[in-house]
């Protein structure tokens, strides 16, 4: 007897084969009989009428770690089909040291109203792992978490027995059972690093068969340059590359996708293990820190408003915010009109939606001055949206064989209690606008290469073993959804709503929504750790 058999199916995998019709049963948590289950009996059967099943989707590129405590339903992925989050990119994690220098550094991913009631990664860990969420969750350690640790926020080169130290503190995390490391060279302190230190990391990553993932240096003029970064280091090392969020942004780099793309096809043949993910919109969104620069981010918040409070060193600033300097390339040039306010605290709701031109206006002075009351009222608390892409260019990477589907967003909630102002719409849309706009509406993948993209290669770039394919054996994390009608709803200026057409998910072959509640969640998710059940 089996616990649940799913009939009528149309069964895309995950492997990207051309999908076929059939029925899957299941028992304990597994995929126990995939095509002809005639004759079999369940405990439980549903018909699928001829819609799509496939793997549950995998966000390779989640900042969820602190949503989902404050609200494990975390509803806007789960209405996406997504089955498992994987945490802890671009270095932010709430981890190993949980001090208020650190959460101040963590606006971009903290949630108001959380209580950090830990003190290590074990007693976060710990915590993580007594929480029922609506979706499972995998965990990356971040590198601006140990390296701040071990070396503090200050600009400082790791010597011999730094890099040691963090190397301990990555193998420790790695016995925790965590799926592999983060950097964010884009925020303090991770880019105070050198190519050497990121290697002496991804060494214990490699050894540990783990991912390094890999929020590269510079995403504007030296974009080239720190894609070519984190490939040397998986040259340099064997371990396995994760580049985050690949885009062309920037003035300097519009029309040379192809470039970028033939750059790691070019590694890959060198037998280089790198790969990228993608969020399927023309705009990112990050913390408004991204716009001073990197020196003045030693220290922390507090070192940057202390630095703010000089007259001189802020006229400084604000020079260099325009102009640039050797190594570092303004934010602000060639982005006119390009960004706005998205999220920002109470006091400065006014401001969300508005671009930084009509910020400046409203307070009746330029942008760089504007930029620094804001980060000073708001604690650095400000997140923007950044208009830097092409469609063209977007739509080149997504056909990439090596590119893998990340919303680079969070787990949050219609009601509106995760986050403030407008966040961006990829958090409630990103897997249904692949399946509705990419596929069906564009043709720009198929079916069966989209779902590739979600499930079979994130879970093998990750090593979520049994994961990611509708398959014998493997754990029956499984989407029903209809293929004609799946769409994204969330806009840039109305960003909370859920998408249309997911009709059942399931975690280990359990029902994730209760209809006859409707719409209740039923929080079946675990906080899965690397070689261990």
């Amino acid at each position: 007897m089996h616990d649940l058999i799913i009939r009528n199916c149309f069964i895309v995998d995950g492997s990207g084969s051309p999908g076929f019709h059939g029925d899957i049963a299941i028992k304990d948590g597994r995929i126990a009989r995939i095509g002809d289950a005639a004759g079999l009996k369940a405990l439980d059967e549903v018909d699928a009428g001829g819609l799509c099943v496939s793997p549950g989707f995998i966000d390779i590129h989640s900042h969820s770690d602190l949503t989902l405590m404050r609200n494990p339903a975390g509803e806007s992925k789960l209405y996406q089909g997504v089955t498992t989050e994987v945490v802890g990119n671009c270095g932010l994690t709430a981890f190993p040291i949980s001090d208020a220098h650190r959460r101040s550094s963590l606006g971009f991913i903290d949630v108001p109203g959380l209580d950090w009631t830990w003190t290590c990664s074990e007693e976060y860990v710990g915590l993580y792992s007594k929480l029922k969420p609506a979706v499972n969750v995998a965990q990356l350690m971040g590198h601006g978490g140990i390296r701040a640790a071990v070396l503090g926020y200050g600009n400082v080169k790791a010597d011999k027995a730094g890099l040691r130290r963090m190397q301990d503190m990555v193998q420790r995390h790695f016995d925790i059972g965590m799926f592999g490391l983060s950097t964010g060279l884009g925020y303090a302190p991770d880019f105070y690093s050198d190519e050497d230190e990121l290697c002496a990391l991804a060494e214990v990553v490699a050894s540990n068969d783990g991912c390094f993932s890999f929020h590269v240096r510079g995403e504007r003029a030296t974009l080239f340059k720190a894609v070519a970064e984190a490939i040397d280091v998986g040259r340099r090392t064997g371990a396995e590359i994760e580049i985050s969020h690949l885009k062309c942004g920037h003035v300097s780099n519009i029309g040379r996708m192809h470039e970028l793309l033939k750059m790691i096809e070019e590694a890959r043949d060198e037998g280089v293990r790198v790969n990228f993910d993608q969020y399927p919109y023309t705009a990112g969104n990050a913390y408004l820190g991204l716009v001073f620069p990197p020196w003045t981010h030693e220290g922390g918040v507090d070192g940057l408003l202390k630095r703010l409070g000089d007259a001189g060193t802020r006229k400084l600033i604000k020079t260099q915010m325009l102009a640039g300097f050797e190594g570092w390339y303004s934010f602000l040039t060639g982005m006119e009109g390009k960004l706005f306010i998205s999220s920002a605290p109470d006091e400065l709701k006014d401001f969300c939606g508005k671009s930084f031109e009509q910020v400046a206006e409203g307070m009746g002075t330029d942008i760089p001055e504007a930029c620094c009351r804001l980060m000073e009222v708001s604690y650095g608390k400000v997140e923007m949206l950044m208009f830097q892409q092409l469609e063209e260019e977007l739509e080149l990477a997504m056909r990439s064989d090596f590119g893998i589907v990340g919303s680079d967003g969070f787990a949050m909630d219609k009601g509106k209690r995760i986050n403030k102002g407008r966040p961006h719409p990829r958090s409630f849309g990103t897997f249904a606008r692949i399946l509705g706009l990419y596929v069906r509406e564009k043709g720009i993948l198929s079916l069966e290469k989209a779902i590739k993209k979600m499930t079979s290669m994130p879970a093998g770039k990750m090593r979520l073993r049994g994961r990611g394919l509708l398959k014998e054996g493997y754990v029956a994390d499984i989407v029903i959804f209809d293929g004609q009608r799946i769409k994204d709803k969330a806009t840039y200026d109305d960003p909370f709503e859920y998408a249309e057409g997911i009709k059942q998910v399931y975690l280990e072959g359990k029902p994730a929504f209760d209809w006859n509640g409707q719409g209740k969640i039923i929080c079946n998710g675990s906080y899965l750790l690397k070689g261990k059940k």
